[in-house]
C-alpha cells in the first residue's frame, strides 16, 4: 500500500508543476495573431525645412517679379495746374480710349467722350463750348502734310489763322511741340498743338477751343500731357 500511495503522490506533483510551469509562459499563444499597426496613408516626411524655402508652403503660388519698365497706373490721382497765377489742384481720374488706344487722366469736372473715329473730345461739364479735342497721329505721319492740314481747318470755322513761334506757353507738353497755330473770331478762340511723341506717348495733335474770357488752356494741357499708349 505504501507504494501506491508514493506513486500517487507523485504523480499529483507532477499534475501541480506542470500547471503551474504553464501560468508563468508568454500571453501569446499559437491561436493569437500579432498585432499590426496601420501604415499611414502618405508617407511622413521627416527632413528639416530647408532655408531657401523661408517657412513658405511649396505649394503655395509666387507672383513673379514685375518687369523694370512694366508701369502702373492708378486709377485715381491729383493734376496740379496753374490758372491766373494760382496754383490749382484737381482729383483726377483714370480713362481709356477705345477708339485711339491710349490712357489717361480726366479732371474733375470735365467729360471725356470718344468723338468719332480719330478723335476724341474733353469737355468743360460747366461749359461744354470749352473743350480739348484729342487725335492721335500716325508713326509715320509727315509733319509739313499734318501743318497745311491743320491750317485748313482752323481756317474753316474761324477768321484768323497764324503760327506762333515765340512765346510759347511754358509747360511740359509743349517740350516736344512741332508747331503751335492759333485762331479766334468774334465770339471763340482756338489753339492747335502738334506734339511729337516718345517712348510712352503718341504724335498727337491737341485742339483747344473757347471763349475769349478764357485766360489760359492749362487744365487741358496737363490732361493731354498724361496720355499714353495703351497696351
Amino acid at each position: 500500500m505504501t507504494h501506491w500511495k508514493m506513486t500517487i503522490i507523485c504523480t499529483i506533483l507532477f499534475v501541480f508543476l506542470s500547471a503551474c510551469s504553464t501560468q508563468h509562459t508568454s500571453p501569446m499563444t499559437e491561436n493569437d495573431d500579432p498585432v499590426v499597426e496601420p501604415a499611414p496613408d502618405h508617407p511622413v516626411d521627416h527632413t528639416e525645412p530647408s532655408e531657401d524655402n523661408n517657412g513658405t508652403d511649396p505649394d503655395t503660388p509666387v507672383s513673379s517679379p514685375a518687369k523694370e519698365d512694366q508701369t502702373i497706373r492708378l486709377f485715381e490721382t491729383v493734376l496740379t495746374y496753374e490758372m491766373e497765377g494760382m496754383k490749382e489742384e484737381k482729383i483726377s481720374y483714370l480713362r481709356e480710349s477705345k477708339n485711339q488706344g491710349y490712357s489717361f487722366y480726366v479732371m474733375e469736372g470735365y467729360q471725356f467722350a470718344e468723338e468719332e473715329p480719330g478723335r476724341d473730345i474733353v469737355m468743360l461739364e460747366a461749359n461744354p463750348d470749352i473743350y480739348m479735342r484729342i487725335e492721335v497721329l500716325s508713326d509715320d505721319v509727315n509733319f509739313v502734310v499734318i501743318k497745311e492740314n491743320t491750317k485748313t481747318t482752323l481756317e474753316a470755322g474761324f477768321d484768323e489763322v497764324f503760327e506762333i513761334t515765340e512765346g510759347i506757353p511754358k509747360h511740359e507738353l509743349f517740350n516736344d511741340v512741332v508747331y503751335l497755330m492759333a485762331a479766334h473770331n468774334e465770339e471763340t478762340k482756338a489753339e492747335s498743338y502738334v506734339i511729337k511723341g516718345n517712348k510712352t506717348r503718341p504724335h498727337l495733335r491737341i485742339t483747344c477751343v473757347g471763349v475769349h474770357e478764357v485766360e489760359s488752356f492749362s487744365p487741358f494741357w496737363t490732361m493731354a500731357h498724361t496720355i499714353e499708349r495703351q497696351e
